[in-house]
């Protein structure tokens, strides 16, 4: 076996660890494993299609999986407050003791940050590490509040991103955007702010934009 084959199959091993974690944390919190997916690949399509505004490096779509799998812990311990509840979890929970530490900060932040407006918990970062966690939780934002319904029926149909006009555009199915609006102004306004960016979520009948 060469080299590069046996850094595949180690990094594999570590992915597949990685996941029967999660999957055993989401077990043992009584998750909502349905809306946990659905976030996922809502993340995964909007890291791919919105590389260029995010900027970040391949590696940190583990990160965003990761979190999105895990931004709703919290309701096990109440559904008040759940994104600190999240965030603790994370934390704390031995489950994730072998994690690297900057990974495990890291989505535990993102966790922290994916509900309210006002950021928290950022204040010490670098600016590299600000810049990074701060994406992330922008797309998981934009991720959970496309499934709020919980049905996992909502589909991305394109992202389409002026760059000179700093307009971004999320073509959907099966998602209300006026029954949203402000649901999408309180949870999409931190992409639109950190991008500076005028967002439309436009269902092909119905639209609303967000500015920042």
């Amino acid at each position: 076996m060469s080299k590069a084959e046996v850094e595949v199959e180690v990094q594999f091993e570590v992915q597949q660890e990685l996941a029967i974690g999660l999957q055993g944390l989401q077990k043992k919190y009584k998750a909502d494993t349905n809306h946990a997916k659905q976030v996922t690949a809502l993340s995964e399509i909007l890291f791919r299609e919105l590389a260029p505004l995010h900027g970040l490096s391949d590696g940190r779509l583990d990160w965003l999986r990761a979190a999105a799998l895990l931004h709703d812990l919290g309701h096990f311990i109440n559904e008040r407050g759940h994104h600190r509840h999240s965030h603790h979890i994370i934390s704390h929970d031995p489950a994730l003791s072998t994690w690297p530490p900057a990974a495990r900060d890291a989505i535990a932040l993102v966790a922290l940050n994916h509900r309210k407006a006002r950021a928290k918990g950022l204040e010490a970062l670098s600016k590299t590490d600000l810049r990074e966690i701060r994406a992330i939780t922008a797309l998981l934002r934009i991720a959970d509040v496309l499934d709020v319904d919980h049905r996992q029926d909502v589909t991305i149909e394109a992202v389409t991103h002026d760059a000179a006009e700093h307009v971004l555009v999320l073509s959907v199915k099966h998602f209300d955007p006026v029954a949203h609006a402000e649901r999408l102004q309180r949870k999409v306004g931190w992409a639109a702010e950190l991008w500076q960016v005028a967002i439309t979520v436009d269902n092909g009948k119905q639209s609303v934009r967000i500015t920042c």
